[in-house]
């Protein structure tokens, strides 16, 4: 843009900034109507005399007190003040207008005079700067000179020191890690062994330098790490596996690294990880083949866990059940007691057991045995509750036929004792003796079964408490006034 252009765009700028003042103004005529006619006339002035200085000033002053005698002061429309305060307002306006930008254009001039001052200072600055350099170049340069010859005789010790200091460094390393580490050369040669890999054959690492790898692991050429590692050393690719190792009877997570110099072997212990994921699949294989339900829920009672069972007594699949509420199994009566129960076991208070009523998901109310007990995570802190459900409707209505039975069979004792009834078998052996049958015949159950309730006893066989011989069963005769009775 040329120089003529940049100076008229100030101009321009307090022009369309004049314009907005008045665009603000022309919605306010129906409240305020003359009154306050440069209320926002003069705030446009103050920015054109803050950013442009003097002359956009006095432009922007000049248009606005147009702008107001046509629009804003009475009468209306036309540029002409028929009121004194009218024209002592447009006179105040336009000198603190004038006077605005004037004081606007002190500070731009102060702006650029200090911008000019900071501009000539870095200048001088980077000029003093330059000559600075050049005599420290001069200077630098001789030393070089002087020191070239020195660097070139010590070059070769540092060089030396640090590839030996990088050396302990590594060496420290990988002492430190718990993981096992081997290296070995293209020829499987061994030449480098830290204390955890050592440690798996019981020796120390300097007993496996320089041996061939199959000779100090013989169990890696054979397990599941040899074919491996041979993979790695033919294909110049990372290998990973897992397998057990016999000799020090643990689960090893390998990793082979080949380079140009050979194979680095990483083994790192996961017996413990392996058993615990051993561990978590018995228990889940126990909780899934269960016939007792297991329910997982959190302690606002959403339930995270539903085995086999739980959908066989209940009717809900899992995907039905978790992330749904285990009130949905619980009569309503029942809910305050679910809440008090959950409020315990996030205390940590141990499970109880309880028989009650459970809803499946026809609607049907069943009986159950329920006992829970808190879920702890590893640092001990409850975060859910494991509740074991039994239906017990069978059990119940066992229970309820065997009082049944109990009770029948009260009842047929007590026939039998007013029936004064025995009972005996085809060898003429009597199995029971009643009450009514001691009253007939005069001998109690322990003398007419001398041998006890186990084995049954024989009448004329030995054992007559009154020392004569038993007369047979069929000829045994009723005594007393029963024996009148008979004949």
């Amino acid at each position: 843009m040329g120089s003529p252009a940049r100076r008229l765009l100030p101009y321009l700028w307090a022009l369309a900034i004049t314009c907005v003042g008045v665009a603000a103004r022309v919605p306010l005529v129906p409240r305020l109507g003359v009154e306050l006619p440069f209320i926002t006339l003069f705030p446009a002035v103050f920015v054109v005399a803050y950013l442009f200085g003097l002359g956009p000033t006095v432009l922007a002053t000049v248009l606005s007190l147009m702008a107001a005698l046509d629009l804003f002061l009475a009468p209306r429309l036309s540029l002409s003040l028929n009121t004194p305060v009218g024209q002592l307002g447009a006179l105040l306006f336009g000198l603190t207008g004038v006077g605005t930008g004037w004081l606007g254009e002190l500070r731009l001039r102060a702006h650029r005079l200090a911008e000019r001052s900071a501009a000539e200072a870095k200048a001088e600055a980077a000029r003093a700067e330059a000559e600075t350099l050049r005599a420290e170049e001069e200077a630098a340069r001789a030393e070089e000179e002087t020191l070239r010859a020195e660097e070139e005789t010590v070059r070769a010790e540092r060089e030396s020191l640090r590839a030996a200091q990088e050396a302990e460094r590594v060496e420290r390393i990988l002492q430190s890690i718990a993981d096992a580490f081997v290296a070995v050369d293209r020829g499987w040669l061994i030449t480098y062994v830290n204390e955890p890999a050592a440690a798996l054959t019981g020796g120390r690492p300097s007993d496996f330098v320089g041996r061939k790898l199959w000779e100090a692991f013989p169990e890696s050429e054979h397990g599941p790490f040899g074919p491996m590692y041979r993979r790695a050393m033919a294909g110049q690719q990372v290998t990973r596996g897992q397998g057990y190792y016999a000799p020090v009877d643990k689960w090893l997570q390998v990793t082979a690294y080949p380079s140009a110099e050979g194979l680095s072997i990483v083994a790192q212990d996961v017996t413990d990880r392996v058993r615990a994921h051993e561990a978590t699949e018995r228990l889940a294989a126990i909780v899934a083949s269960s016939e007792d339900a297991i329910v997982g829920k959190s302690l606002d009672g959403t339930v995270t866990s539903w085995n086999a069972a739980a959908e066989r007594i209940f009717g809900y699949s899992a995907e039905e059940m978790v992330g749904r509420s285990i009130f949905t199994l619980i009569p309503p009566e029942l809910h305050d007691l679910e809440r008090d129960a959950l409020r315990r076991v996030a205390r940590g208070e141990p499970g109880e057991f309880s028989e009650t009523e459970r809803i499946r998901s026809d609607g049907r109310r069943i009986k159950i045995a329920l006992s829970v007990s808190p879920i702890r995570d590893t640092t001990g802190q409850v975060v859910g509750a494991s509740s074991i459900k039994r239906d017990i409707a069978e059990e119940k209505r066992v229970e309820a036929a065997l009082a049944v039975a109990t009770a029948r069979s009260s009842d047929l004792d007590q026939a039998l004792d007013a029936a004064q009834a025995l009972v005996r078998d085809l060898d003429d052996r009597i199995l029971h003796w009643t009450e009514g049958a001691a009253r007939l015949y005069g001998w109690s159950a322990a003398e007419a079964n001398p041998r006890g309730a186990a084995e049954p006893g024989t009448l004329g066989g030995r054992g007559d408490p009154r020392g004569q011989g038993w007369p047979p069963a069929a000829h045994l005769q009723p005594v007393g006034a029963a024996a009148g009775l008979g004949r």
